[in-house]
This record gives C-alpha cells, structure tokens and sequence, in this order.
C-alpha cells in the first residue's frame, strides 16, 4: 500500500484546523482526516485532539473510535471526521464518516456516505461501510476545504505524495483550511 496526506491552514492563518492521522496499526492500515469547526486556533485544537484520540485508540474497531472520538471532543468547539481502516493487504477496506469530510474512489462500487453532524455535539451514529478492494484502487479523502468536484481518474496515475499536494495546491478554497489524503491499495 502506498500513502500520504497534506495539508495547509486557510491563507493568512497561523493555525490549521484540519488534521489527519495515516499510521500502520498491528496488520492493517489507518487513515483519518479531521476538521475543526471553523479555522483558527481553537478549530486547530479540536482537530489536535482528535488525532491524539485517534492515536491513543487506533486499535479499536472504526465504530468505537467515533463513539470515542464524539465523547473525547465534548466541550471543545468540535469536529468532524472521517476514517478508513485497510486490512488484508489493502484488500477490504472499511470507512466511516461524520460531517463534510468527503471521499472520492477510482473504485465505481465504492461509494461510502458520512453522515451530518458535529462531533462532541450533536450527531447521529454514522454508518459503517465495509468493501472489498482492487489491487491499484485510489482513495482521495479530502476536507470542505477541497472543491470536490474533480475527477479523481485524473490523478490515478500519480504517486500520492504528489496527489494530494496537487490537489490541495489547486483545488483548495481561499477561505478555508485544506487537507487531503490518498491511499492506493
């Protein structure tokens, strides 16, 4: 498997609200982004310790962390989340998503959905999605900050170090926080 993320806070800001955690865990792989409602330092806290969240808990099944991570973040501004677990050597993959956190797939049968909602706040338990994977499959996951109308197909043949700056580089918005993240199975 072959990944990486990038990320940068809205122009003229010091602190970035979005985060992301891509870390190998025991026999799978685990990718997250995060976004901190709003920009700035407190949107930069809240998305901070969701990553430590998910870090400290990164063994747990992909539900129980975002129960985690809802708990966690309570009396912070909040955030919203998503997450894909890789196992098998990249062939399954699971994902879980709540709020604006997107993801686009070279995979046209693997089309997960987050759910609304504001992590530490209110939300309505998201949905689980389990797939099975291609050898070569793309994942761009990619927060609000990120148009999301491109086509991945694009990019399919890149590396994903260069992919995700690409996209944030030219696909990201002026007025906010912008993070992207691509696994390719």
């Amino acid at each position: 498997m072959e990944s990486a993320a990038f990320s940068r806070p809205k122009p003229g800001e010091d602190h970035n609200g979005d985060a992301y955690i891509d870390v190998d865990v025991g026999d799978f792989h685990l990718s997250a982004v995060v976004d901190g409602l709003g920009h700035g330092k407190e949107a930069c806290e809240a998305s901070d310790m969701a990553v430590e969240i998910i870090a400290a808990n990164a063994e747990s099944d992909l539900s129980t962390l975002m129960d985690r991570l809802h708990k966690g973040l309570r009396g912070s501004r909040g955030a919203v989340a998503a997450l894909m677990r890789f196992e098998e050597n990249g062939r399954s993959m699971q994902y879980i998503g709540l709020g604006n956190i997107d993801m686009h797939s070279t995979n046209p049968e693997i089309r997960p959905i987050s759910y609304g909602g504001i992590l530490g706040h209110n939300w309505r338990k998201p949905k689980l999605f389990s797939y099975q994977c291609e050898t070569g499959d793309l994942f761009v996951m990619f927060s609000d900050g990120i148009t999301s109308r491109f086509d991945l197909g694009a990019y399919k043949e890149m590396r994903c170090e260069d992919i995700v700056k690409l996209v944030v580089s030219e696909l990201g918005k002026d007025h906010d926080d912008a993070t992207a993240l691509a696994v390719r199975a």
